[in-house]
């Protein structure tokens, strides 16, 4: 969602602060009422708090042409906003000397996140979290952690942080289960792998559908390998390339990409890559498949 977006979301949540609605349809009318709002108006008529000023200074941090103008951004959202999650993420990403660094300064924030939340957040909101505007640097911070620790080998902790991200947001916003099924397989936690293939039964996300290609044939059962293979075909013929080394990835995979494209294959490939490449024998089987 784009910080326009989560300015409007975090404006309607104000004006509805101390308001009384007599039932949900009161309260639907409200909200439609901003939503239809123009959005410049919506946010230009608020007296904007630090919290809103440092979020202005986020924006301009992500449109800054040079590593110091979104230095000098973040720093002034970080005075504005000392608790601000999101400049102290984007802090540590261009300050850090090392991945040790990141990592022990990703803790730091995202605990610090956790306490401002509270305990009775995450017990109200547990499972929807994306749907409050204000978890979401913290759901952000998690998944850049998970990201880092699964590029530092510590593939163990990664999984444990990524579904975690899942059962705070069980519609999965963020594409978690994207980045969780392949980790699964390239660990060997089949069961893990089934017990999240459960939670997206309908999904046609390659990652899954390949996914459940390599769980069966991690089950020795090659007839529902062999089955799972041609649905995944048929939803995007261009994965498959990229899997047994046919089409080399680009060095610069697009930011977006459309269903059943060559972009999307792309996408999905750096996900699943490390988990084929952890089964040298699944890798030969489907070399030699038809």
């Amino acid at each position: 969602m784009s910080g326009l977006t989560e300015k409007r979301f975090r404006v309607i949540t104000r004006e509805m602060e101390g308001r009384k609605f007599k039932d949900e349809a009161e309260q639907g009318a409200f909200m439609n009422q901003h939503v239809r709002a123009n959005s410049d108006d919506l946010v230009a008529g608020q007296n904007l708090s630090p919290e809103d000023l440092a979020m202005e200074c986020l924006d301009l941090a992500r449109e800054a042409r040079t590593e110091e103008q979104a230095l000098d951004c973040l720093r002034r959202a970080l005075r504005l906003d000392p608790g601000c999650c999101e400049a102290k993420v984007g802090l540590a990403a261009l300050e850090a000397r090392s991945d040790s660094e990141l990592l022990r300064r990703l803790d730091e924030a995202i605990a610090a996140e956790e306490a401002r939340l509270g305990p009775a957040f995450f017990k109200e909101e547990k499972g929807q979290f994306w749907g409050m505007t204000e978890s979401r640097p913290y759901m952000r911070a998690c998944l850049d952690r998970a990201l880092l620790l699964t590029d530092l080998g510590r593939l163990k902790e990664a999984q444990k942080a990524l579904r975690a991200l899942i059962l705070l947001n069980k519609h999965d916003h963020q594409g978690v289960r994207l980045l969780l099924g392949p980790l699964c397989l390239r660990r060997g936690d089949l069961k893990a792998y089934r017990a999240l293939r459960n939670k997206f039964k309908r999904t046609m996300d390659l990652e899954l559908l390949w996914g459940d290609v390599l769980e069966a044939f991690l089950q020795g059962d090659l007839e529902r390998a062999a089955e799972a293979r041609s649905l995944a075909r048929h939803e995007n013929g261009y994965l498959e390339a990229y899997l047994l080394g046919h089409r080399k990835l680009p060095k610069q995979p697009s930011n977006t990409y459309t269903w059943h494209s060559p972009e999307q294959a792309v996408h999905a490939a750096v996900h699943l890559l490390p988990a084929v490449a952890a089964h040298p024998q699944a890798l030969a089987w489907l070399k030699g498949g038809r």
